[in-house]
């Protein structure tokens, strides 16, 4: 066993001026081919999102009728690349999806490293919304406060031999919950009869145990079947109900906590806890800030968010060697610290969990002005607390100020930017991507197609590759493709 390989897929919220709804899909393709950096293009051969875990594959995938009548009645752009993907030299993605750009990280194995890359994203899109003809603004957050929800999702990939079934055990109540340690918060809720305020933003979009679709009917346990490796060794569980956190601590916490989870269910560790409505119990948990909300367990008995939080953080402390994955251990300590804090040290719960921070300040400004939490004027300030300008961003304004732990520096996250922070198969990619951009043929999270003198020569990247430090020495695109197959990456002609 070695630390999971992973990935975080950010939509962001676009706002366009003088772009109305119709225009949306347009301008947000425009926006990404706009990127200053990166290489046009993506290989879509080895993706198929129908394709099911359970063994099936889906006749289609649920959608929001609004959202087919939107995108039905939407410009395109005139060359019908609605999608305008970049490959960008770190082995990121970004892309148009339904009207959103999306930024997807290079895999990494630290923690760290891809909390840096993720909220990287945030400052490559500023960047790029800075170069525009007309003002954008972007969001990093997952709801615009008229019904819509756009998500962050998570990636981790496992041996198949682990089975699906037992890693939605041991997700299942996790997700649920874990809101309570990593949520962004968010004022009020899509239905208007909900709290004033909750610990996450996706708990409202959220109406199935279990299925296949991300888009309407989203389900807790998501069962996208596409590895993006070899299906017959590997399976990329594809988490998508947490939320856009703006904070290092908060992304670094929803992965330390998934990533437990999915390792207790690859050394086959029995689940302790089985939840009867999970996401009745999301739903329940992100409206209760004191995290002790009833939860009705399989067999009659029942806990609550903390707790179920506590027997999850414990199990894993108690089962993981901590030489295997220090990072991991440090996190999970980290959480079980924070747990513990909530009721003994609350101004440190509230420095370093971000809906804690969030809720704190925006209770304080709405004793100062006299206006309720939940009001149109307070959601308009939680729009700006995810504002990707730094100069209206309201978050890095109270971080500055001392009301979260410190952040990221520009240059730690201009730094993962540049190239990738591993040596995975994401530092291959965004080498060819960087280094022989007019050579390379087709690329995608699988393989990458490089021209060479000898002919179009697909490289195989497996998700467990060493990317060898001699790539970046390479004279050649030949060069390069022969150090690939040193270091036991399939390569074969094409043409």
């Amino acid at each position: 066993m070695e630390p999971i390989l992973a990935g975080i897929e950010t939509e962001y919220g676009f706002d366009a001026e003088g772009v109305g709804p119709t225009g949306l899909v347009a301008a947000v393709a425009d926006f990404v081919r706009s990127c200053p950096v990166g290489r046009r293009g993506w290989d879509y051969r080895f993706e198929n999102p129908k394709a099911d875990l359970r063994g099936f594959v889906a006749e289609a995938l649920a959608v929001d009728p609004q959202d087919l009548q939107f995108e039905a009645e939407s410009a395109v752009p005139a060359d019908g690349d609605v999608r305008s993907d970049r490959v960008l030299p770190n082995g990121a993605r970004l892309y148009n999806d339904h009207g959103h750009p999306e930024y997807a990280t290079p895999e990494c194995r630290s923690i760290r490293n891809l909390a840096l890359a993720d909220l990287a994203g945030g400052l490559l899109l500023h960047r790029t919304a800075a170069r525009a003809p007309r003002p954008i603004r972007l969001y990093r957050n997952n709801t615009d406060y008229h019904g819509a929800s756009y998500g962050t999702h998570e990636s981790y990939l496992l041996p198949r031999e682990v089975g699906w079934e037992r890693v939605r055990d041991w997700l299942t109540p996790l997700l649920a919950v874990r809101g309570f340690l990593c949520g962004a918060g968010k004022v009020g809720t899509e239905s208007g009869n909900g709290p004033a305020f909750q610990l996450t933003q996706r708990a409202d979009f959220f109406t199935e145990p279990i299925g296949v679709d991300t888009l309407y009917r989203r389900p807790l346990f998501n069962t996208r079947d596409e590895p993006h490796a070899d299906p017959s060794r590997w399976m990329r569980v594809h988490v998508i109900s947490g939320d856009a956190n703006p904070s290092y601590g908060a992304v670094c916490r929803k992965v330390a906590l998934a990533k437990a989870a999915l390792t207790l269910a690859w050394m086959k560790e029995q689940p302790p806890l089985r939840l009867c409505e999970p996401v009745r119990a999301f739903r329940d948990a992100s409206r209760d800030p004191s995290g002790d909300c009833r939860i009705e367990l399989a067999g009659g008995s029942w806990t609550t968010p903390r707790g179920v939080l506590d027997t999850l953080i414990g199990t894993a402390l108690a089962r993981l060697d901590p030489a295997w994955d220090p990072e991991l251990t440090d996190w999970l300590r980290d959480c079980a610290e924070l747990l513990e804090a909530y009721d003994s040290d609350t101004a440190r719960f509230a420095r370093e969990v971000e809906w804690a921070a969030k809720k704190l300040v925006f209770e304080q400004l709405s004793e100062d002005t006299g206006q309720p939490l939940g009001s149109p004027a307070f959601q308009a300030y939680d729009l700006a607390f995810h504002d990707c300008d730094p100069e209206a961003n309201l978050f890095q304004a109270l971080a500055l100020d001392g009301a979260f732990a410190p952040q990221p520096t520009e240059e730690e996250l201009e730094a993962t930017l540049r190239a990738a922070p591993e040596p995975t198969r994401a530092l291959a990619r965004g080498l060819a991507v960087a280094m022989f951009p007019e050579d390379l043929a087709s690329v995608c999270w699988r393989t990458v197609v490089l021209r060479t003198p000898e002919g179009a020569i697909q490289a195989d990247l497996p998700p467990d590759l060493r990317a060898p430090a001699q790539l970046q020495a390479s004279r050649d695109v030949l060069s390069f493709v022969r150090i690939l197959q040193e270091a036991g990456v399939p390569c074969q002609k094409t043409d």
